[in-house]
């Protein structure tokens, strides 16, 4: 079952999700015919219907409860109406129909995966029951074998039927197919034991039921080889009641009725892992008046989750409320986390590093799967807006470090609330941090500057704005001053203009004096100039192109 969560199915689900609560519940009808559910640790009863639901007899082994579709049905027997299916709404207790049956039923389970309902009739006729209109079809005879209705069950999931065959010379576990009635195993299983009340439980593949010796001895069966498994015993040692039995797959415990040594009628539930008594409370004589019972069981597990969204980078919790779910795959939605992206953790966590919309996906299984997804957003802010370490070139000071995010507030270390922050060089080295908001989420995010190595830096190239070339060793000639400058060869151009637009000097060494001062071998006169310069910068990190242009001034 695959389901995702839109507006359409949350109205349906809330249809669905309203058998949820049977799932543990023990159904019966009680001495007055109505339907009521039983506590198997108290055995207090709690009348679901108002009024009778049937006038005519139970018959013994014929009760089963669809749960997802809300329904217990049941078979009766009377002089005048003859057979009847009746179906019963499990929330408010009323008949939802009755049908009548043209075969006498001795055992009746619902097949959840097919929608059908399954009988054995007075021949020994493996044949189905549509619900809704009790409509009957023999999918085989088995008249060839002596079965025990009491130890009937089925596998919906791999499509048998399993019961106790009594046997020329032993008893015999048989599986045959519910689709078409073939054997598919018999194991013979002794000859000297009574084996009844048998129940298939989907979760360990196991059959679970009473040897009768006088006292109940609860027993494992194997149906992939026959052999059996005394998990304990004696239990109710004053006997026990066929068709009495259900078994709660969620719990994993199996419920029965029998009487103690003292001759007190009691509702046995024991433990399906070592067979340990876990309750036994005495129930009065009027229930055995209709002695079968039904647990709730889900078809599948019920995939359900709750979330706890937490702000990108922090945690995002899931609890998880499947009913009842042995195992569960969880996807977030979150490619981008990897392997972080699924869990098969029960309540597990996941850290969206980045705000926005995630699908979460949850497949429950339990004999059966469901799937379940749901859409979250992720409020916050998507990275950090700096590195931990900010290393800056001497040319990039004063350095704006800036954290802006639309709609956000800011908190730097000074207490000033900006989106950005200065940093002069002679601050430098100095650790840096931000409080950003944005909504409910707040991170906090810090960064160290300092000075980057030389290497890493491009030159810094610094022309004066006048010179003086009058042979005093000083200042004589216009040239930049460089600081950890790699000028690339053949790259480096710089020129210089008078008033009228004239050329007056062209320089391509680096590494030679500049311009003197100089015109045609004539001294140029004291005014002032225009320059321009370009040049490429090798660092360690690549070339970097750079270009000075601006006003000097010649003084004599």
């Amino acid at each position: 079952m695959i389901r995702n969560i839109t507006l359409l199915s949350l109205i349906l689900m809330s249809l669905f999700q309203a058998t949820a609560q049977h799932d543990g519940s023990l159904f019966y009808l009680d001495g007055d015919n109505r339907l009521a559910t039983l506590d198997p640790n108290t055995a207090n009863s709690t009348a679901i219907s108002a009024n009778a639901v049937s006038s005519g007899g139970l018959l013994p082994g014929t009760v089963a409860v669809d749960n997802e579709g809300g329904r217990l049905f049941f078979i009766t027997s009377d002089a005048v109406q003859g057979e009847e299916l009746v179906a019963v709404g499990l929330n408010t207790g009323e008949v939802i129909r009755i049908s009548g049956l043209p075969i006498i039923p001795a055992f009746l389970e619902y097949h959840c995966l097919s929608g059908m309902l399954f009988a054995l009739d007075e021949q020994n006729n493996l044949a189905t029951i549509e619900p809704e209109t009790g409509e009957v079809t023999v999918i085989a005879p088995l008249s060839q074998q002596s079965i025990d209705p009491s130890t009937a069950t089925i596998d919906p999931y791999a499509n048998r039927l399993f019961f106790i065959n009594f046997g020329a010379i032993s008893l015999q576990l048989v599986a045959v197919s519910t689709e078409t009635g073939q054997v598919l195993t018999n194991f013979d299983i002794g000859d000297d034991i009574s084996f009844r009340n048998m129940e298939y439980n989907c979760r360990d593949g196991q059959l679970y039921g009473l040897l009768d010796s006088e006292a109940a001895a609860f027993t494992r069966l194997d149906p992939q080889t026959g052999a059996s498994t005394t998990l304990s015993g004696p239990i109710a040692t004053n006997g026990f009641l066929a068709h009495s039995q259900s078994l709660n797959r969620n719990r994993q415990a199996y419920t029965f009725s029998g009487q103690d040594a003292d001759g007190a009628v009691r509702l046995y539930t024991v433990s399906l892992f070592d067979g340990a008594i876990l309750s036994q409370p005495a129930i009065g004589t009027e229930y055995f008046l209709n002695s079968s019972i039904a647990y709730a069981n889900r078809c599948s597990a019920e995939a359900d989750f709750g979330i706890t969204v937490g702000c990108a980078g922090d945690t995002t919790r899931f609890a998880n409320t499947s009913t009842p779910g042995a195992s569960f795959l969880w996807n977030f939605g979150d490619p981008a986390s990897g392997a972080a992206n699924t869990s098969t953790e029960a309540n597990p966590t996941h850290v969206y590093n980045n705000p926005g919309a995630y699908t979460i996906t949850l497949i429950a299984t339990d004999c059966g799967a469901d799937t379940l997804s749901k859409e979250i957003e992720v409020p916050g802010l998507a990275t950090a807006p700096f590195p931990d370490t900010t290393l800056a070139c001497e040319d990039d000071f004063p350095l704006t470090l800036n954290a802006r995010t639309d709609g956000a507030t800011y908190l730097w270390q000074d207490g000033s609330a900006d989106s950005t922050f200065i940093v002069e060089s002679t601050d430098v080295p100095v650790a840096v941090s931000v409080e950003v908001t944005l909504g409910a989420c707040t991170a906090e995010f810090s960064t160290f500057v300092a000075r980057d190595e030389d290497a890493n830096c491009p030159c810094l190239l610094v022309m004066p704005s006048a010179f003086t070339p009058n042979g005093d060793s000083h200042n004589d000639f216009f040239e930049p001053v460089e600081r950890n400058c790699r000028i690339k060869a053949g790259s480096y151009t710089l020129r210089v203009y008078n008033r009228w637009g004239e050329m007056v000097f062209e320089g391509t060494d680096p590494d030679a004096n500049g311009w003197d001062g100089a015109y045609k071998d004539e001294p140029a006169p004291a005014e002032v100039y225009f320059y321009t310069l370009k040049y490429i910068s090798e660092t360690d990190m690549g070339d970097v192109p750079g270009e000075l242009q601006g006003d000097l001034t010649l003084l004599r």
